[in-house]
């Protein structure tokens, strides 16, 4: 299996593969021409963390053309950087990393979620954030003077 490490961003995915850091805008020719070359690659997995949304377009598109990917935890993934004493903290870097961290720890490989699940993972975020938000405006009101 050949793991393709992938630091996604707002507007880039930096990308590791045999050996070469590509670049690719994260929008909808960007994510296509990565796929391309995913397909390409036989045995290909894409290593590749959560970055709060920016990723979901390109989870859909591996999922629709049945590339391998896991999505790992960063608290893990520093941790695999730093036992190999790599503290740098670079894009480029991160991609590299993530194809590392895939080839030696062999994350679990992730399921397609439905795509209601984005919606209703969206939802409860928010209303998470509202929760708070309400909370925090009641202790506000406490404390005025009345």
């Amino acid at each position: 299996m050949i793991n393709v490490g992938c630091d996604i961003g707002k507007s880039n995915l930096d990308v590791y593969l045999n050996g070469k850091l590509r670049r690719y805008l994260n929008n909808k020719t960007g994510i296509s021409e990565f796929v391309r070359h995913c397909l390409i690659v036989d045995g290909a997995r894409v290593v590749l963390e959560p970055s709060g949304g920016y990723e979901k377009r390109l989870l859909t598109a591996l999922h629709d053309k049945n590339i391998l990917l896991s999505v790992v935890n960063p608290y893990y993934v520093r941790n695999f950087a730093r036992s190999y004493r790599d503290l740098a903290k670079t894009d480029k870097i991160d991609a590299k990393i993530l194809s590392e961290y895939g080839e030696k720890m062999n994350p679990r490989i992730q399921k397609r979620k439905e795509n209601y699940r984005f919606d209703l993972e969206e939802l409860t975020e928010r209303r998470d954030i509202l929760v708070e938000t309400m909370k925090e405006e009641k202790s506000r009101l406490e404390k005025e003077p009345k």
